[in-house]
């Protein structure tokens, strides 16, 4: 082949064959592809400059934002992924706390078989409760010998 369009250069960013003279003559320009640069090389280009590119850059253009917006969607993937994981966290520690108050109502529950709890009873200054129960079993319940009473106290 031979003339202009005789000779192929196929070694370019995106394996696109062209002309070995537009390769050589033509530099690509940086485009801001939206995403952040940590170079700064890159600056933006406006829609006339787009329009202005050869095809070669606009598939560069093209696929660079492209590649930023599958990098922003792999991050919302991501983050997605961790809010999932946290939301099935917190359902776990709801599910724990409701066992946990469950078990300490029953323990309360529990705890409380063997309390007698007496209504009616005349609170009289510096009253020993203990023997206020004891009397009160033997005179108004006729129990004799009143049973053992660990502990005795006002509730309110």
């Amino acid at each position: 082949m031979s003339g202009e369009h005789g000779v192929f250069v196929i070694e370019n960013r995106l394996n696109v064959l062209e002309n070995k003279e537009m390769a050589v003559n033509r530099k690509r320009a940086r485009v801001n592809t939206g995403s952040q640069s940590t170079q700064g090389e890159e600056h933006s280009i406006s829609q006339h400059e787009y329009e202005n590119l050869c095809i070669d850059d606009k598939l560069s253009v093209m696929f660079a934002r492209m590649s930023s917006i599958e990098q922003k969607v792999d991050d919302c993937l991501s983050l997605h992924n961790q809010v999932k994981s946290l939301a099935n966290s917190v359902y776990q520690h709801d599910v724990r706390l409701r066992l946990f108050e469950y078990k300490s109502m029953d323990l309360e529950a529990r705890s409380r078989r063997n309390n007698l709890i007496i209504g009616g009873i005349a609170e009289m200054k510096g009253e020993y409760c203990h023997s206020t129960i004891t009397k009160f079993l033997k005179d108004n319940l006729q129990i004799d010998p009143c049973p053992a009473i660990p502990r005795a106290h006002r509730l309110g």
